[in-house]
C-alpha cells in the first residue's frame, strides 16, 4: 500500500467558489459542501467572483451558466484568461444543448443540469479534480 494514496473515494478538502445570482442555490450548496469538508466561498455575481478569485486562491470554481450582466461562460473565459489551469463546474437550469457545447468549448470541465442531487455535484467536483 502505499501510505499516501487515501481512498478513491476521499476528497481533499478543496476552496470552492460558487457563484449563482439566486443565494438560494448558492448558500445551500455551500451548507452541503462544507458539512463534507470543503471550504466555500459564494458570490451572487460573477464580477464580485472573478475579483475574488485574484486575490483567493481556489481549487475549482463552481457557477451558474445564465446570470444578469457577466454569464457563467464569459466569467469561464476571463477566469482562463488569468489562469489557464482554472477548473470551472458549470451548472444550469435551461440546458441548451448548444450552451453546453459552448461551455465545454470554452473550457468547462462538467456541465450539470438542476436541479441535481448531492451525489451528481460531489461527482463532477471528483472528475474535475483527477
Amino acid at each position: 500500500d502505499l501510505p499516501n494514496a487515501p481512498p478513491v473515494a476521499e476528497m481533499p478538502n478543496l476552496n470552492l467558489l460558487v457563484i449563482d445570482d439566486d443565494l438560494r442555490i448558492a448558500q445551500s450548496l455551500q451548507v452541503l459542501l462544507e458539512r463534507i469538508g470543503h471550504n466555500v466561498t459564494i458570490y451572487n455575481n460573477a464580477l464580485s467572483a472573478l475579483v475574488a478569485y485574484k486575490v483567493h486562491n481556489f481549487d475549482l470554481v463552481l457557477s451558474d451558466l445564465a446570470m444578469p450582466g457577466m454569464n457563467g461562460i464569459e466569467l469561464l473565459r476571463q477566469l482562463r484568461d488569468y489562469n489557464p489551469q482554472v477548473r470551472v463546474l458549470l451548472f444550469t437550469g435551461q440546458a441548451l444543448p448548444n450552451m453546453i457545447e459552448e461551455a465545454r468549448r470554452a473550457g468547462a470541465v462538467g456541465v450539470l443540469r438542476k436541479p441535481f442531487e448531492l451525489k451528481e455535484v460531489l461527482n463532477a467536483i471528483q472528475q474535475a479534480c483527477e
